[in-house]
C-alpha cells in the first residue's frame, strides 16, 4: 500500500508505529563516531544532480531551491558540517530569458557578501554571448568581490543549439 514502510527485519526501536511522532525516540547521531555522523550530515546536504534555478520559477519556488536544507538548522555542530557541503552543490541559473537576474543577484549577495559563506558553484547558462559582461556590470555595485567568467559552450539539452556557460567566481582584484 502507498505510504507504508517495509519494516521486515526492523527492531522497531525508532519505529513511529501508530503512536505518533511524540513517542519516537531521538536517533543518537552524536553517539556515532565523528567521521560517520559528519559524513551523514554532508550527504544530507549534497544534491546528486545540479540544482537548476531560474527567475521563471517564481520567487517561492526559487527560494525553495536555494534555501539551506533543514539539516543545517538542527544544531551548530551539524550546521558547520553540512553548510559547506550544501554550497558545494552545482547551481545552474537558467538565464535563457536574457539577462533576468531579479532573484539570482540578491541570493548571491546574501550568501557571499552579507552572510560570508563560501561561494556556491554557480553556472549561468544563456542564449546570449554577452551574459558574462551583463552580470559583471550588475555585480560591480551589488556583489563586490564576485565576477562572472566565460566557461565555454555546451549543447542545449534536447535542442539543436549551443548554450553559453559562464561561472560565478571570486574576483582576483
Amino acid at each position: 500500500m502507498i505510504g507504508e514502510v517495509d519494516t521486515a527485519g526492523d527492531t522497531g526501536q525508532y519505529d513511529q508505529g501508530s503512536e505518533g511522532l511524540d513517542d519516537v525516540a531521538a536517533f543518537p547521531l552524536f553517539s556515532l563516531p565523528d567521521e560517520l555522523w559528519s559524513k551523514i550530515c554532508r550527504l544530507a546536504a549534497t544534491a546528486t544532480d545540479p540544482i537548476v534555478i531560474s527567475d521563471k520559477l517564481g520567487r517561492a519556488h526559487y527560494q525553495q531551491k536555494v534555501s539551506q536544507p533543514p539539516i543545517t538548522r538542527v544544531c551548530r555542530n551539524i550546521r558547520s558540517e553540512s553548510i559547506t557541503a550544501f554550497y558545494t552543490n552545482h547551481f545552474i541559473h537558467d538565464d535563457r530569458s536574457g539577462g533576468n537576474q531579479s532573484l539570482l543577484v540578491p541570493w548571491l549577495r546574501r550568501v557571499c557578501i552579507v552572510d560570508g559563506y563560501h561561494l556556491p558553484c554557480v553556472f549561468i547558462e544563456s542564449d546570449f554571448n554577452w551574459a558574462a559582461r551583463h552580470f559583471n556590470g550588475l555585480f560591480k555595485n551589488t556583489c563586490p568581490g564576485l565576477e562572472v567568467v566565460e566557461a565555454g559552450r555546451r549543447q542545449g539539452t534536447g535542442h539543436e543549439f549551443e548554450v553559453n556557460v559562464s561561472k560565478v567566481v571570486r574576483s582576483t582584484d
